[in-house]
């Protein structure tokens, strides 16, 4: 198996333990916490994801410019490392200064006692805190993605990610304290990066190694990248926020709940797609289009029929789904809102090939500006909706990011030598179809055996479709018989 597919299939297996994880632990956290403390927790840590936007999208950068070729391929990595830690250093100190000057501000903004508020305004302090290391993380992050070391990687994000949550649920039995909580995730931050230092020492044997030239390459790609990351942060993280400053925190929690669900799906694609910035990147330096063009084909037509094949089972059964996961009751308020935010997602799952492939080709001014522009319009339509219809307009908001399909759009007609919008419906046409139908026929009050039979006829053009491809089927046969998915049976 290439060191594509081993890429992709490690992005897989930590995708199924991060997924786990999150069904396990969100009824747990909401169960031990309370309504209102679990929306304080997630604003809270929603405020510490969308601090990420002062990475400038550093993991992409260092992972494009990794994967370029050089003639001294050390000193080159070197040199790559050093700006990114020049450029994120600087970003760190600003973004933790903006954190600390506006905590006051951003915990008045939240409709809870004084007391919460006070603590809340001192947990932002860590948060502002753990910037620094956070930060610095994602540059040594982006070299190792860029050498398709994505179990190392993946095992540190799932830890990243995991330990924040099972800390603050344990922490909340002990010391139910946001101030505590923010503390724990400092201190995660701390061990994450420096795992990743001892292991580039390892590998490399880092040394600061200034080089202009490639500085400069850099600084100018982060420009529009930073862009890009603020559209990012707004959609995937400030929207939480916002939902909470508009509807309170027990709303806010509900809402995060959904969209982390929803968000499920373009990081299912993600796994696959996340290897088209270097790979697009050396293709597009050899100047070996139409191979790249045939690859891009190829991933936007079956990550597109694996989001289209989730997507309708969640829109169908969405209220069983909800009821075994959480409460019935949980299941009667909110299984509506929730079918909205999935079938928004599953369309947006859509544009990752997309999205990546035109980050690896350089065109990050594209990608940039039509990710803020359609970000901006989604926050406008939510604080306009939300007012109105509350959770379930703060739903339908998420819809407009579909208007992110035009990423996929630019692909074919960038690199392909013509038939574009033929080979558009071909790869593309079938699983929008059948994710818009299969949210229509759930309005429809239908049996549980009505819906298994709807999902077995939707999914059956999806299943023939893949299953006609030999070089899919090739694929899997090499992925079954690898050594390491043998060891994980």
């Amino acid at each position: 198996m290439n060191k594509y597919l081993q890429a992709v299939s490690a992005n897989f297996i930590f995708l199924a333990l991060n997924t786990i994880f999150f069904l396990v632990i969100t009824p747990l956290a909401i169960g031990i916490m309370g309504a209102e403390f679990y929306g304080l927790w997630t604003i809270l840590y929603a405020i510490a994801l969308f601090s990420n936007v002062g990475t400038l999208g550093i993991t992409a950068i260092t992972n494009k410019f990794s994967a370029e070729f050089s003639s001294d391929s050390e000193t080159h990595t070197r040199a790559v490392l050093t700006s990114g830690f020049l450029i994120i250093a600087v970003m760190a100190v600003l973004v933790s200064a903006v954190l600390f000057l506006t905590r006051g501000m951003i915990a008045a903004s939240v409709e809870t006692s004084p007391k919460i508020r006070s603590e809340l305004s001192l947990a932002i302090l860590w948060i502002a805190w753990g910037i620094l290391p956070q930060f610095l993380a994602k540059v040594i992050q982006g070299y190792f993605l860029s050498q398709y070391q994505n179990s190392f990687v993946r095992t540190l994000d799932f830890l990243g990610n995991s330990l924040p949550w099972v800390g603050a649920v344990l922490l909340f039995r002990v010391d139910p304290d946001l101030v505590t909580l923010a503390a724990w995730f400092f201190g995660v931050q701390v061990v994450i990066l420096l795992v990743y230092v001892f292991m580039l020492q390892v590998r490399v044997r880092f040394r600061f190694e200034m080089d202009k030239k490639v500085f400069r390459a850099m600084f100018g790609f982060s420009r529009y990248m930073f862009l890009e990351s603020v559209a990012i942060a707004l959609f995937q993280q400030f929207d939480r926020i916002l939902v909470g400053f508009l509807l309170g925190p027990a709303t806010a929690g509900v809402y995060a709940v959904g969209t982390s669900l929803g968000l499920r799906l373009p990081i299912v694609t993600g796994q696959a797609t996340e290897v088209m910035i270097p790979y697009a990147s050396s293709k597009d330096s050899l100047g070996d289009h139409p191979k790249l063009y045939e690859t891009f084909r190829k991933l936007a037509r079956y990550t597109g029929m694996l989001a289209a094949g989730i997507g309708i089972l969640l829109i169908l059964f969405m209220d069983l789904l909800l009821a075994l996961w959480i409460s019935p009751e949980y299941s009667i308020q909110y299984s509506a809102v929730f079918r909205i935010i999935i079938l928004a997602y599953t369309l947006l799952s859509m544009v990752r090939a997309g999205h990546q492939t035109l980050t690896g080709l350089g065109q990050v001014r594209f990608t940039s500006l039509t990710y803020l522009a359609g970000t901006l319009a989604m926050l406008l339509a939510l604080g306009l909706l939300a007012g109105q219809w509350g959770l379930l307009g703060a739903a339908v908001a998420n819809l407009s990011m579909v208007f992110l399909l035009i990423f996929d759009l630019k692909v074919y007609r960038s690199i392909s030598s013509g038939g574009t919008w033929g080979h558009i419906l071909q790869d593309l046409g079938l699983p929008i179809m059948l994710s818009l139908l299969a949210y229509g026929l759930s309005l429809l009050h239908l049996s549980t055996l009505h819906r298994a039979f709807i999902l077995a006829l939707l999914w059956s053009p999806l299943i023939v479709k893949v299953m006609r491809d030999k070089v899919f089927r090739n694929q899997i046969r090499d992925i079954i018989r690898s050594e390491r998915f043998r060891s994980l049976l």
